[in-house]
């Protein structure tokens, strides 16, 4: 998937709080509390679930910090998602809030063959394309810097 499609699934997350990373061997495991978007599957639903494929490695720090925090960090704090751009040296990058409007940035490194995997809250697989749709019942602003590729 290309780093621009990437992107406009995160975006897609705005407002929603992360609340669990896991490192899996080369892919990383998010899921991010939206109601408003994973009601769309199931009025009972809350989390969507998302798997980056093929990252190299992972780092957080708060804008007012020169160094990085591990990610377990982010686990702990619910950061909240604010927006998603293309990062340097091919990475993607997050940028997030705390619930004390701290802000800071994930950064993601990935390899040449990333994907991202989209999930419901019962690790149901979602296509890009039904996502997309899901996402146009109640469109989020996306940042103009930010287009699909």
């Amino acid at each position: 998937m290309n780093l621009g499609k990437m992107i406009a699934i995160i975006n897609q997350n705005h407002d929603g709080a992360i609340v669990n990373v896991e490192k899996e061997t080369n892919n990383l495991n998010i899921d991010v509390r939206i109601k408003y978007l994973a009601k769309h599957i199931d009025e009972t639903y809350s989390l969507m679930k998302y798997k980056i494929i093929n990252f190299i490695k992972i780092e957080f720090k708060f804008d007012d910090k020169t160094e990085y925090e591990e990610i377990d960090v982010v686990k702990k704090m619910g950061l909240i998602i604010y927006s998603a751009e293309v990062g340097k040296e091919r990475s993607l990058l997050i940028k997030v809030r705390s619930t004390e409007n701290n802000y800071g940035k994930i950064h993601i490194w990935l390899d040449e063959q990333n994907d991202i995997k989209i999930y419901d809250q019962t690790d149901s697989e979602i296509e890009y394309d039904r996502f997309i749709r899901l996402c146009k019942k109640e469109p989020v602003k996306i940042p103009n810097s930010v287009k699909a590729e």
